[in-house]
Parts: structure tokens; sequence; C-alpha cells
């Protein structure tokens, strides 16, 4: 009889814990953050951008009055100077003079 009371406060006790869960409880403070890992290796040297200005005269064919060329581009092999085969953009800068002003048609385009 002993066995079968003790078999029966057991079978109770597992179908109490059958139930529906309850709700949680609140969270707990965060820990301390880890130390921090070592550096990473330097990256390599970018390279730098270049400008080089000509000056063109009066009469060139790209500025009737004069101004300047403008190439830009990367120096790929690091000597400091913008080869031409390092030129990626050009532009001119023309010198204005009164007569566009008004109007009247320049004998070049840009």
């Amino acid at each position: 009889m002993k066995h079968t009371a003790l078999a029966l406060a057991l079978f109770a006790t597992m179908l109490t814990g059958c139930g529906d869960d309850g709700t949680n409880g609140r969270n707990g403070v965060d820990g301390q953050n880890g130390t921090n890992g070592a550096n990473g290796q330097n990256g390599t040297n970018g390279q730098s951008t270049l400008v080089q200005q000509i000056h063109l005269d009066m009469g060139d064919q790209r500025c009737l009055l004069g101004g300047l060329q403008i190439h830009s581009g990367l120096d790929n092999d690091a000597n400091g100077n913008l080869d031409t085969a390092e030129i990626k953009q050009t532009s001119h800068l023309c010198h204005p003079h009164t007569f566009a002003s008004v109007g009247v048609a320049l004998p070049y385009s840009i």
C-alpha cells in the first residue's frame, strides 16, 4: 500500500507539471563587454590624383581668346608626374569676352 500511495503521489506531481508555461521573467542586466581584439594589418597606400594645367594662347583652336587646358588622372607609376597614359579627363576653361555676353555667335563650341 505504501508503494501505491507513493506511486500515486508521484503520478499526481507529474500531471501538475504538464500545464501551460507561465510568463517569462524580466531580462537580467547585460554583462561587461569583452576585451578588444588585435588591430589588423595596415592596407596599401592609395594612388595620388594629379592635375596639370596648360596655358592656351589667344587664337588656339580650342579657346579662340585663350584659356587653360586642364588634365587630371591617377599617378599610376607614383613618379609625381601626370604622364600621357595616366590622363583620364581633359577640360578647357576659355577666357570670356564681352561680345559673348551680347549674343554674338562664337567661332567655336565647348
